[in-house]
């Protein structure tokens, strides 16, 4: 690191802190320019939903996912070992059901579910 001459303690400290912000944010570009994404929200009917789900569900049988919107698609290629997260949710607005499903290019330890999901 050179140091400019006549600079104080605080100046240089903040020249450093602006540097590392600087770095931060550079990385931080080159990470969200590799990213890809194409995303969907609206109100649909309730017949419409379980289409888009039987889709996925396909998709990840088949080991291939294309999502389409508009001028935007991406495909995706599911693993034989995938992270399923479901999350149920009230609360005096309204009721949530999150499903996510994440894997990895390289098949991770497999381990039990205990998740159970009924109709009744």
């Amino acid at each position: 690191m050179t140091t400019e001459p006549g600079l104080s303690k605080k100046e240089l400290k903040q020249q450093k802190r602006l540097r590392k912000q600087e770095r931060k944010s550079a990385r931080r570009e080159k990470k969200l320019a590799a990213r890809e994404c194409v995303s969907y929200t609206g109100l649909l009917e309730t017949s419409n939903v379980v289409q888009v789900l039987e889709d996925i569900v396909q998709g990840v049988k088949t080991g291939q996912v294309k999502v389409e919107h508009g001028q935007d698609q991406l495909t995706l290629h599911p693993s034989d070992v995938a992270q399923l997260k479901v999350t149920a949710t009230r609360t005096h607005k309204g009721e949530r059901l999150r499903v996510l499903l994440k894997w990895q290019s390289e098949p991770q330890d497999v381990a039990g579910s205990g998740l159970k999901i009924s109709t009744d």
